[in-house]
Order: C-alpha cells, then sequence, then structure tokens
C-alpha cells in the first residue's frame, strides 16, 4: 500500500499527541490548553512562529545533512518548493535517517519533553505543533527499508 508509511506516521503524530496531553494533565493536575491564551503576541506572535518554524525546520535539515550523511555545505541548498509553500533543503548526496529525523527530535520531542517536565502547556502544545509539522519526514521514515 502506497500511503502506509505516511498513514503510520499520521498515528505517530496522533499517539504522541494523546499520549502527551494526557501525561501533562496527569502530572500538573491541568490542561494544557489552559496555557494557550498566554501565547506571546497572542495570534500575531503564533503567526510568526509558525514561519520561524519551517525555516529551522529546513535549516535542521541541513545541519543533519552535513553532521550525520557527511555531505559538504557546498552540496547542501535551499530551494523553493511550490508544493511544500515554502522551502525545502535538499543535498547532493547520500542522505541518513537520522538527518530526516532531526526536526521531529528537536522541534518536537524535546519541546514535547520540556513542557510535559516543566509544566509549561504553551511549550508542550508548540512542539506538538512542530511534531505535525515533521508529518512528510515521519512518513518517509517509516517508509525506508
Amino acid at each position: 500500500m502506497k500511503n502506509a508509511p505516511h498513514l503510520a506516521g499520521g498515528a505517530v503524530i496522533v499517539a504522541t499527541a494523546a499520549l502527551s496531553l494526557w501525561s501533562f494533565e496527569l502530572l500538573w493536575k491541568r490542561s494544557a490548553l489552559e496555557d494557550l491564551p498566554g501565547q506571546p503576541g497572542g495570534w500575531a506572535g503564533a503567526a510568526a512562529i509558525v514561519l520561524c518554524s519551517a525555516a529551522v525546520h529546513e535549516l535542521l535539515h541541513a545541519v543533519g545533512f552535513r553532521l550525520f550523511a557527511g555531505v559538504p555545505w557546498r552540496s547542501i541548498s535551499l530551494r523553493p518548493s511550490w508544493k511544500k509553500m515554502g522551502f525545502v533543503a535538499r543535498a547532493e548526496g547520500p542522505s541518513s535517517r537520522a538527518a530526516t529525523a532531526l526536526p521531529a527530535l528537536v522541534m518536537g520531542a524535546l519541546p514535547i519533553a520540556i513542557g510535559c517536565a516543566i509544566g509549561q502547556g504553551l511549550v508542550l502544545l508548540w512542539g506538538l505543533f512542530f511534531l505535525l509539522e515533521c508529518f512528510a519526514d515521519l512518513g518517509e521514515l517509516m517508509g525506508r527499508r
């Protein structure tokens, strides 16, 4: 089945969200969603974070290509993509699972864990949003053999 990896990636995101929100509520006796009104800058601040996070996501892929696959900087580029409505990092040469997973770990798993550990629901929620941004990466990881 062609879409199986993406379905599995979606299942991972949904399960992570449910487990994270449940764990937060269990630890802190309140919902992480209660922290939403504390978003710095309100909706404009959230929009700015979303725009910046897409760039950081692709830069993390580029760093991953360099660190984990040994691709020289001159062989890594950020190119515009209409399909992704932004820029994508591309490497001329080998890729690696670590380079593909780096944004999900740094921008998703790490903030989720920190938010849950210190009782900052907004940090956890942003981690979940950033993990959702990694949907295609997770599908690609699950489709590799």
